[in-house]
């Protein structure tokens, strides 16, 4: 019986982020594919245009699957073409999402990339990155701060529009990459120009992943069963300690995620978005858990 997890938190929103990408477009799309379908049976397979999104596919999908146009419909041979993955027709939001199709999509993706030789490092520390002027979470190019040539701000440095931003400009961890002085065997990367196809391999090759909140962790779909997960995110309560369990329904997205695929999920607190972290928790953290790996 397929195991149906509620994790609707996770999975609302546009494909035009990069959370609601994987799991509302890119995993659905691949289980189409390679589970609903038979890719062998046709020369030519056309998909819905993630738009912004569409760099990601670079490599993932055979050259086969191109995106559709309404223009091409007189030049499709029907009888050898496969059309009809929009995901608005398969929406994933708003429903309970069976985990089952989690697995099979994502072993599916992993075995397209199995030529890679594996990491031997055990921790992977993602850090945040300069703001990507290609992406921002909320579709805004990071031309857009005071001076830019399309700037969103007013003369006096007031915002025009509410603005989240992107990378370093919307969250970080200022010390974080001073644990490099405190751990051994890990890998310390930003991924804001890694490729899917490399995120995909860095995410299932480690046993430890820490990363600050934020869209990244949604790779952690890519991660071995049991890998460790080690988020470092804002207090929710004055309450909150690494050792005190929230109730459910003050759990985040990435911690439901998290224990939904049977990994091991731990956070760490920051005061703010943008404040340090007692690197030393981590640090107990990750020498309490490699042992049980």
């Amino acid at each position: 019986m397929n195991r149906v997890v509620k994790i609707d938190r996770v999975v609302q929103g546009n494909v035009q982020n990069y959370t609601q990408f994987l799991l509302n477009y890119l995993l659905p799309l691949i289980h189409w594919l390679y589970v609903e379908k038979n890719i062998l049976r046709y020369e030519s397979i056309y998909v819905e245009d993630p738009k912004i999104m569409r760099k990601h596919l670079k490599n993932i999908l055979p050259k086969k699957v191109k995106i559709y146009k309404e223009d091409y419909d007189s030049e499709i041979n029907k009888s050898k073409t496969l059309t009809g993955f929009f995901s608005r027709d398969r929406p994933i939001r708003k429903s309970n999402y069976s985990l089952n199709l989690i697995r099979e999509s994502t072993e599916e993706l992993k075995s397209l990339l199995s030529n890679s030789q594996v990491d031997s490092k055990k921790i992977l520390i993602i850090n945040r990155g300069k703001p990507d002027k290609f992406y921002t979470s909320d579709g805004i190019p990071s031309d857009t701060l005071p001076g830019g040539t399309n700037s969103l701000f007013n003369s006096d440095g007031t915002p025009k529009r509410n603005r989240k931003g992107s990378s370093i400009e919307r969250r970080s961890t200022p010390n974080l990459i001073n644990i490099r002085n405190l751990l051994e065997n890990y890998k310390f990367i930003e991924l804001e120009t890694e490729s899917l196809e490399n995120q995909i391999k860095l995410f299932g090759e480690h046993d430890i992943i820490i990363a600050q909140h934020g869209a990244a962790l949604t790779n952690i779909i890519f991660c071995k069963k049991n890998t460790i997960i080690i988020e470092i995110r804002p207090r929710r309560d004055k309450e909150d300690s690494i050792t005190d369990s929230s109730r459910y329904e003050k759990q985040n997205a990435f911690e439901i995620l998290s224990q939904s695929l049977g990994h091991k999920y731990f956070e760490v607190f920051q005061e703010h978005n943008h404040s340090e972290v007692d690197l030393k928790d981590i640090v107990d953290l990750v020498k309490e858990n490699m042992g049980k790996l």
